[in-house]
C-alpha cells in the first residue's frame, strides 16, 4: 500500500543580509516587535502538513539560539554553507535519513513571512501526485524596462514574467 507523502521545509537562514547594510542580518531584523525569522517560522509551522521546518543558521550565529521559535518542536537546526545551495544542502542532509523518497520537501527563504497558507495549499496539492517539484510566484505587475547603459531601450512585456 503507498503512503501518501509527507512534507519537510528547508529555511536557508545562514546569509548576512549584506545588501540591507543592516547592523544585523536582515532575517533578524525586527518585524512588528518580533524578528522576521520568528515570524516566518511560525507562519511555516502553522501549516499542518508540515513533518518538521529545518533551519540552516551560520555557525557563528548568535542571534538563533534567543529565538523563540528555535526552540518549537516542529523546528530543528543545521549548520548552513558559505552558499544558499549549500545551506539548502545541508538541510536536505539532515532529513535525508527519516523522510522517505515519495516526500517532498518545501524550501521557504527565511526573509519571507509573509507567505500565505492558502499558497503553500495550492503548491503542495499541484505537486502531491507529480514527480517534477514547483514554486510559488505571482505575476509583474510594476512596468519594467530595460537599459543600455544610462538609457531605456524598451519595455519589457509583463505577460510572460
Amino acid at each position: 500500500m503507498k503512503t501518501s507523502p509527507k512534507f519537510w521545509c528547508v529555511v536557508p537562514a545562514a546569509g548576512v543580509g549584506a545588501r540591507m547594510k543592516a547592523s544585523v542580518p536582515k532575517q533578524y531584523l525586527n518585524l512588528a516587535g518580533k524578528t522576521i525569522l520568528d515570524r516566518t517560522l511560525e507562519r511555516l509551522v502553522s501549516y499542518s502538513k508540515l513533518e518538521q521546518v529545518v533551519v540552516a543558521v551560520s555557525s557563528n550565529d548568535l542571534h538563533w539560539p534567543k529565538l523563540e521559535m528555535s526552540r518549537h518542536t516542529k523546528v530543528t537546526s543545521v549548520v548552513g554553507g558559505e552558499q544558499r545551495s549549500q545551506s539548502v544542502l545541508n538541510g536536505l542532509r539532515s532529513i535525508e535519513s527519516i523522510a522517505d523518497e515519495q516526500d517532498w520537501v518545501l524550501v521557504h527563504d527565511a526573509a519571507r513571512p509573509c507567505v500565505r497558507l492558502s499558497d503553500i495549499e495550492k503548491l503542495v496539492a499541484s505537486v502531491a501526485d507529480s514527480s517534477v517539484g514547483g514554486l510559488l510566484g505571482c505575476p509583474v505587475q510594476d512596468t519594467i524596462k530595460r537599459a543600455d547603459g544610462p538609457y531605456v531601450v524598451e519595455t519589457v512585456d509583463r505577460s510572460t514574467l
